[in-house]
């Protein structure tokens, strides 16, 4: 799977940008941004409750009227189905294969996303707002006001985050979620 994809971003990216570009440093970036992700994902993982060398379940979410409760936490009863969903499919597979595939998926959206920003077929959802202020452009779009559709539970979540301008990177998990479920190319 890793070689294929490599090939059908380096094929891509080559057609768009000049021949004469170093595919070298292209799968240098390839492979760390993919990397990346997936150490992403493990911790994202790991957060949920999942052991990452078995893959099992160190607690899980005990649903009650109206939610669960996760780790000493209330959670909404669209988070309890989402985790069993992804607990469920960690146990068909693997929890190796289930975070290849997240990182997969998302290195795919960002760099369809640069590409169609680069392109001038989106905006440029990614770019930092200036050299000197480090927020996603999304995020600074969202602060005022303009924002992707989202679920009513998740904008509830979102315009709490919006409170506190230190939760750039909750913001933006959110937002580039909704961004990319609005999105049928991505």
């Amino acid at each position: 799977m890793a070689d294929s994809y490599t090939k059908f971003v380096e094929g891509t990216l080559s057609r768009i940008y000049s021949n004469s570009m170093d595919t070298g440093k292209l799968k240098r970036f390839a492979t760390e941004a993919r990397s990346i992700l997936m150490k992403g994902v493990k911790h994202r993982l790991q957060s949920l409750g999942f052991d990452l060398k078995t893959g099992q379940a160190v607690e899980m979410p005990v649903q009650v009227e109206g939610g669960a409760v996760f780790m000493n936490d209330t959670v909404s009863t669209d988070f309890y189905m989402r985790w069993m969903s992804l607990y469920n499919n960690v146990q068909s597979r693997s929890i190796k294969e289930v975070a290849e595939e997240a990182a997969y998926t998302w290195f795919n959206r960002f760099m369809a996303i640069r590409i169609m920003a680069k392109q001038d077929f989106i905006a440029p959802v990614l770019e930092y707002e200036s050299e000197d202020v480090r927020v996603p452009a999304i995020v600074s779009e969202a602060r005022q006001g303009r924002m992707p559709q989202m679920k009513e539970s998740v904008h509830s979540q979102l315009m709490v985050f919006l409170e506190d301008d230190s939760k750039t990177s909750e913001q933006f998990a959110l937002l580039i979620v909704a961004y990319c479920h609005e999105n049928p190319i991505i």
